[in-house]
């Protein structure tokens, strides 16, 4: 029998965290245990989690380090076979991990399963998070394509414990886009399953990291470099960076973000 680890990274969301932790709960398949990894709150989540009082949820507080390495520590002290991840202001629909575990028997190579969200910005507007309809570059041995544009979100992620652990956990030096830098170095190594079904509601906010632009753009092109040779051999590196230069066009940071690029370029 699959035993489910969740774990949920919080800092200062008492307001919202409770959702997240009930959606893991109404799951028509149970998890094994809720991990609540408190990053450093200053406010009163931890009296909102003993308002459960539900055996089945650890809460576990640790000095302020960022999201990543309260995922981390969250996949430290799980005991399940497989974790998955969820935010404190995100929730699941019912049927996401009974989707998912199904999924993943359908292919013991699978080592990753994730799913389509749907994310709504503090503007109200909704998308459907994977754009691409094309399942090849969404499943299977998908490295390549998500080196070019990621595609997997955090909370969408069940993945096998012990292999999660194999290649680090999050890189806990960074405060944006970690859970892409994780997809590109897990997908070197490891098969990837997906679900494209919506079964996750994301919800972005102003104060967020991913509003972070410049370090956003910085990590971008260091994981560009990184893999620079790759993709060059696979003639996907002007793809890869046209749609950041695009990206950045959009912001208004282009030229910041050239000369970024060169800097990283030169150092690899």
């Amino acid at each position: 029998m699959d035993r489910i680890s969740v774990v949920i990274p919080t800092y200062n969301r008492a307001d919202y965290i409770i959702r997240s932790v009930k959606s893991a709960l109404e799951q028509t398949v149970k998890p094994y245990e809720i991990i609540v990894v408190d990053d450093g709150s200053t406010d009163n989540t931890k009296e909102k989690i003993d308002e459960l009082n539900n055996e089945c949820i650890k809460y576990v507080y640790q000095e302020n380090g960022g999201a990543a390495s309260a995922r981390n520590k969250g996949a430290e002290v799980a005991t399940g076979d497989w974790i998955a991840f969820n935010d404190s202001d995100d929730v699941w629909r019912p049927e996401k991990l009974k989707e998912q575990i199904e999924h993943a028997h359908s292919d013991d190579k699978f080592d990753l399963i994730y799913c389509a969200y749907s994310l709504t910005s503090p503007s109200e507007k909704i998308e459907r998070v994977p754009y691409s309809e094309n399942i090849s570059e969404l499943e299977g041995n998908i490295f390549l394509s998500l080196v070019v544009m990621n595609t997997i979100g955090t909370p969408t992620v069940m993945v096998k414990r012990n292999d999660f652990l194999s290649v680090g956990g999050f890189d806990t030096g960074l405060r944006c886009i970690e859970d892409w830098d994780f997809a590109v170095r897990f997908s070197k190594e490891h098969k990837i399953g997906f679900v494209n079904k919506v079964l996750v509601d994301a919800y972005t906010v102003d104060s967020g990291v991913s509003t972070n632009i410049s370090e956003m753009f910085s990590v971008r092109c260091k994981m560009i470099a990184e893999n620079k040779d790759v993709l060059l051999s696979n003639n996907i590196f002007d793809r890869a960076v046209s749609i950041m230069f695009e990206a950045a066009e959009r912001m208004g940071c282009l030229e910041q973000v050239q000369k970024m690029l060169m800097l990283y370029l030169k150092g690899c």
